[in-house]
């Protein structure tokens, strides 16, 4: 009989686990996406989108159920448009699915 270990990091939508290294990446990308936004960036630039910023952002959680998607989604949109407020929050959703 194969044992089968359960995620012990607890999020509000279920038990989620994924490897650290991957929510680091997604921090880093959503940093380095922030420091290219600019309010009116869409309008300026044909072809940018906000919404494929944060795609490319959540690449490294491909493979997580899609509500918890969405809830990260939300905090990394923020995060782009306006780090300094929005930053902090992202973070604590981040490690609600990061392994220790």
């Amino acid at each position: 009989m194969t044992k089968t270990t359960t995620p012990t990091t607890h999020h509000p939508r279920g038990r989620i686990m994924i490897d650290r290294a991957h929510t680091e990446e997604v921090t880093y990308l959503t940093a380095v996406a922030a420091l290219r936004y600019y309010p009116g960036k869409e309008a300026q630039d044909p072809g940018y989108t906000l919404a494929e910023d944060v795609d490319w952002c959540l690449r490294p959680l491909t493979g997580l159920p899609d509500a918890v998607l969405a809830d990260i989604r939300h905090f990394v949109q923020q995060a782009i448009i306006d780090p300094t407020e929005n930053r902090v929050e992202l973070q604590a959703q981040l490690n609600l699915i990061a392994d220790e």
